[in-house]
């Protein structure tokens, strides 16, 4: 995996990020996992998810502005949910009923930094509940490095991994422009795109795409 990320994986290619979380699954005793960049604002780009689980997880994180992936970015520590049903149910109970659609048992967030910067989290997930061993997690926190490697190589500009698509980049647009309609913070902002998304039932980047293509103005977002 450290050759591939060397090597960059090709123009516009997912394999650097891919390589790790494929990893991840196959190291680890988990199911699949996903990587997104993000700073300690809590703003994030998922960049890649190993399933449609892993994309689900990441979808319902960036909906809600809650979750394990949320809180390892923000306070910048690994969040370890061994028991997602009861866990998560304690800390964030609006996730754990969403989360609870879906086959998950236990999440397992990291964040990616390079000593005082946060690049973004890496998230591991199993459908049945329970704990990494300590051999286990040694191992996840190698396999952080490798992410934390991708990910900054991203924001860089590597230029064997600029082609990489970011879907939430329309969020911050949509963000932005209710920034300039209601004369608000960005914080506040992503709070009411959350908050209609989930009230609609619908995915973030799904409102933020109504809003970017003129479909849904974004004065109509009010709270």
């Amino acid at each position: 995996m450290a050759a591939e990320l060397r090597s960059g994986g090709g123009a516009g290619s997912t394999g650097p990020l891919a390589a790790v979380c494929d990893g991840c699954a196959r190291l680890l005793p988990v199911d699949g996992a996903s990587i997104a960049a993000g700073g300690a604002s809590g703003m994030r780009e998922v960049l890649y998810a190993s399933d449609e689980i892993a994309g689900a997880i990441e979808s319902v994180h960036d909906t809600l502005g809650e979750g394990p992936a949320i809180e390892a970015l923000t306070e910048r520590r690994p969040v370890l949910v061994a028991n997602l049903p009861a866990d998560a149910a304690r800390g964030w109970p609006v996730f754990a009923a969403e989360i609870g659609r879906r086959p998950v048992g236990a999440v397992f967030a990291f964040p990616l930094h390079s000593g005082a910067a946060i690049a973004g989290t890496m998230s591991l997930y199993r459908r049945s509940p329970g704990w990494l061993a300590p051999a286990d997690l040694a191992t996840a926190l190698r396999l952080v490095d490798l992410a934390t490697t991708a990910v900054l190589a991203i924001a860089s500009g590597d230029e064997a991994l600029e082609g990489l698509s970011l879907p939430r980049a329309v969020v911050h647009q949509a963000a932005g422009m209710l920034v300039s309609a209601h004369r608000i913070g960005v914080d506040e902002a992503m709070a009411r795109l959350r908050g209609h998304a989930f009230a609609a039932d619908v995915d973030l980047a799904d409102v933020a795409a109504e809003i970017t293509t003129g479909r849904l103005p974004p004065e109509a977002i009010t709270s």
